[in-house]
């Protein structure tokens, strides 16, 4: 009865042990599918950073030409400041999605140190 027991017990340490081991290999791929996530966002940040400095060196160009023409210069400006404000915003909504994204890394990352070590536990009780 003893020996049923612990064999029973043993059976379900072993497929408990597979369960965590699957659960991690899912943790880990999700991981790393976020990670890449992440990294998409920082180019696109990147991007739109570089396009909203282009726009701006354009912009200042545009103001030596044409600073003899009051009319058109205020016209242009506040076109540029809409467009500044634009960027600066897609910008600040970039950067809350890669804030948000590392929040997340860094929760998935805890929960696959605690599943790692509670692999570890379950390793270490089957090893006896």
């Amino acid at each position: 009865s003893n020996a049923a027991a612990a064999e029973t017990d043993h059976n379900n340490t072993k497929r408990r042990v597979a369960e965590l081991e699957a659960a991690l290999e899912w943790e880990k791929k999700h991981r790393s599918n976020a990670e890449v996530d992440l990294q998409e966002a920082r180019r696109q940040v990147k991007d739109a950073v570089m396009k909203y400095e282009q726009k701006h060196d354009s912009f200042l160009k545009q103001h030596q030409a044409w600073s003899k023409d009051k009319t058109e210069f205020e016209s242009i400006r506040r076109r540029m400041d809409k467009e500044v404000k634009a960027a600066r915003e897609e910008g600040d909504r970039a950067r809350a999605e890669c804030g948000a994204w590392e929040e997340r890394l860094r929760k998935s990352k805890a929960e696959l140190e605690g599943r790692d070590a509670s692999l570890k536990a379950a390793e270490a009780k089957l090893m006896g």
